[in-house]
């Protein structure tokens, strides 16, 4: 179901996934099924030109794709300088942009989409530095968290796996696509927080709040409370 649409992001990000799992996978049984699998996606991708529509075959192909997108960028960047602090507001670049001749740009006679088309120039844009900064921060400070979750447990170099899976999920199609604000991100930074609580839930981790006193207290106490005679 996700490669029927013929998205590259979606292939290229399964593909990578199936990849790091297949050597992440210490069982040469397991590799082997992982690598047959490799082999059945990569004649996937040379079959479905075949059977798809030759119309969404020619959309999907064609150099047009990325020459709009170089036009993008420098009509995204002519926004950013005209706004780099504020930006121009949620959900507004469209709007803000269409009918506006000093934003229109092209690139090999292709013009610029009118669109983001990216998770960091949606928000550059549309939050200015104020928001940018942030959101990039805190994309970065849960990769640095789930990273430390390596050395903490077995559970948690299972979840970094799968962070991992997940954060190429999100990022590979958000640099091609615009999602910052939709509910995929509420999504991922769910899946994220579950990821992590699954983590420090591990039952080896949690001990009971006991209070442990060694036995050289109690007769150390017990030292000092004697009586002393004076002769």
């Amino acid at each position: 179901m996700a490669l029927m649409p013929m998205f590259r992001s979606v292939v290229i990000t399964l593909f990578l996934a199936l990849i790091i799992d297949t050597f992440w996978e210490r069982g040469t049984t397991r590799r082997a099924w992982r690598f047959a699998l490799i082999l059945a996606c990569v004649g996937l991708i040379f079959l479905a030109p075949l059977l798809a529509p030759k119309s969404m075959v020619e959309e999907r192909s064609s150099s047009d794709n990325v020459y709009g997108r170089v036009a993008q960028f420098e009509q995204s960047l002519r926004v950013f300088v005209d706004h780099p602090m504020l930006g121009v507001g949620f959900w507004n670049f469209h709007e803000f942009v269409v009918g506006e001749s000093r934003y229109r740009a092209s690139y090999m006679g292709v013009s610029s989409l009118d669109w983001p088309h990216n998770n960091l120039i949606e928000v550059l844009t549309e939050t200015g530095l104020i928001g940018f900064v942030p959101y990039v921060t805190t994309h970065v400070l849960l990769l640095m968290a789930m990273w430390q979750l390596r050395h903490l447990s077995d559970s948690g170099r299972l979840v970094w796996k799968y962070y991992v899976f997940l954060f190429l999920s999100y990022w590979i199609t958000g640099l091609t696509e615009s999602s910052g604000y939709s509910p995929l991100n509420l999504g991922y930074v769910l899946a994220v927080a579950v990821f992590y609580k699954y983590a420090l839930t591990e039952p080896d981790l949690i001990q009971p709040a006991e209070v442990q006193v060694a036995d050289e207290a109690f007769s150390a106490s017990a030292r000092m409370s004697r009586p002393v005679f004076l002769r």
